[in-house]
């Protein structure tokens, strides 16, 4: 898809004023960069500096592409995330621990391991599936491992290219990186590798979250652009420059900061407050009616 958009950009580019030895330069860079070998590579990035001074790549394309013709080199331990900087949950851990876990993280993933192995995790578990099942009260252990996905597995020795054509033949998004030995090292996305490409991303962790629990039912983070939250869920609010976000429509509507378990009416719409300080809502939960 990368160079898919840089193709596409140089062909417009170059249609009404670039000449034809431009065009085949783009055409001809492009196709041997996704099947290039790697007696081509300073070649290429010759190409990539010509083309550069020619007008038919810009300086960030010609960073972007460079940074690609530098994967093969780089091997995939440099970009995980460590093992100790990792949340996890436990999937012998009581029902109220394993809610409370999911409810504070701040990560869209956990790792799933049994307590005191953290050293051999048995998968992962999407945050928003815990969170599903401590609404429907089905929090235990054999509920739990219904739910632990499994990542894709690679030794910390493999290169960032091989690992992004491992990712896309498994369809994975998630790697869990082992070294020589058999032990767990730490986990690698596909998100991971793509910022190797393009630079740093925005972090999901700070996208606030609209998580559909059940049928008509949300949890939603106080920071949750009431845009987002109404395209999701069908829920409108009243437009107003006083707010943004659906902690900022309580908020305004209250005029005070709810109590944590206070359920709130607005039209056929119940929020219930799930977490809040003195000062702000950091969690609500969504209930509509849908009955017709």
């Amino acid at each position: 898809e990368i160079f898919n958009e840089i193709a596409r950009r140089n062909v417009l580019g170059l249609g009404s004023t670039g000449s034809m030895q431009n065009r085949e330069l783009a055409a001809n860079l492009v196709l041997r960069l996704l099947g290039s070998r790697s007696g081509e590579v300073s070649s290429l990035k010759e190409a990539i500096v010509q083309g550069t001074g020619e007008g038919v790549f810009n300086q960030s394309e010609k960073d972007m592409v460079a940074r690609v013709l530098q994967l093969r080199a780089i091997p995939v331990k440099a970009v995980l995330t460590a093992r100790n900087e990792l949340e996890y949950v436990m999937l012998d851990a009581p029902a109220e621990e394993v809610l409370d876990c999911a409810e504070n993280s701040v990560h869209s993933r956990l790792i799933a391991c049994l307590r005191d192995h953290r050293d051999t995790p048995e998968g992962y578990v999407p945050r928003a599936d815990l969170l599903a099942l401590g609404v429907l009260h089905k929090v235990s252990q054999e509920e739990m491992q219904k739910l632990v996905k499994q990542p894709l597995y690679l030794p910390e020795s493999v290169s960032i290219l091989k690992a992004l054509d491992e990712f896309r033949a498994a369809k994975q998004y998630v790697g869990f990186v082992y070294d020589e030995f058999g032990n767990f090292e730490g986990v690698v996305t596909l998100r991971d590798i793509m910022e190797e490409v393009s630079g740093e991303l925005p972090d999901q962790s700070e996208i606030p979250e609209v998580v559909k629990l059940e049928n008509g039912v949300y949890r939603l983070d106080g920071g949750a652009v009431l845009t987002d939250v109404a395209r999701i869920t069908g829920f409108k609010a009243p437009p107003s420059e006083h707010y943004q976000t659906i902690a900022g429509f309580i908020l305004d509507c209250l005029q005070r900061v709810p109590e944590v378990g206070e359920v709130l009416s607005f039209g056929s719409a119940r929020i219930k407050i799930l977490r809040a300080d003195k000062t702000s809502i950091d969690a609500v939960k969504l209930i509509l009616n849908l009955r017709r």
